[in-house]
C-alpha cells in the first residue's frame, strides 16, 4: 500500500467487494468457475482487515472504523458459505469487558460494562 487507506478508501474497497460476492454467489449458483472472483474477494478481505487492525494500532477508535467492522464482519460472514477464506479480526487489546457490584442487595446486581483496562 503506497498511500495510507482512509476509512473513506476502506468502505469503498468494501462496496466494491461486495459486489464482487454477489457475482461469485451467481457463480456459485450457476456452477461456473469463479477462481479470479474467489482470488480477488480473498485479497480484498486481507486488505481490509490489515487496515482495520492498523487503525486501532493508531488509536482511531471512530465511528467510522465501527462501520468498517461491521462491513468487514457481514462480508465475511457471506463469503464463509461459499469457501473463500477471510482473515478473522484479532480481538483488540486494552478493551475488556468486567462484571461490576451495582449495590442492590435485593436483586442479582453485577452488570457486564466495557472499558479500557
Amino acid at each position: 500500500m503506497s498511500q495510507p487507506l482512509t476509512p473513506a478508501k476502506l468502505s469503498s474497497l468494501a462496496t466494491s467487494t461486495l459486489s464482487s460476492i454477489l457475482e461469485l454467489t451467481r457463480a456459485h449458483q450457476l456452477s461456473l468457475p469463479a477462481t479470479q472472483l474467489t482470488i480477488t474477494i480473498s485479497r480484498n478481505l486481507t486488505t481490509l482487515n490489515t487496515a482495520i487492525t492498523a487503525l486501532h494500532q493508531q488509536g482511531q477508535h471512530t465511528e467510522a472504523l465501527k462501520g468498517l467492522e461491521a462491513q468487514y464482519d457481514r462480508l465475511v460472514n457471506l463469503v464463509s458459505p461459499l469457501g473463500v477464506e477471510a482473515p478473522p479480526r484479532p480481538k483488540q487489546q486494552g478493551r475488556t469487558g468486567r462484571l461490576v457490584d451495582t449495590g442492590n442487595d435485593d436483586e442479582d446486581d453485577l452488570v457486564a460494562v466495557d472499558g479500557e483496562g
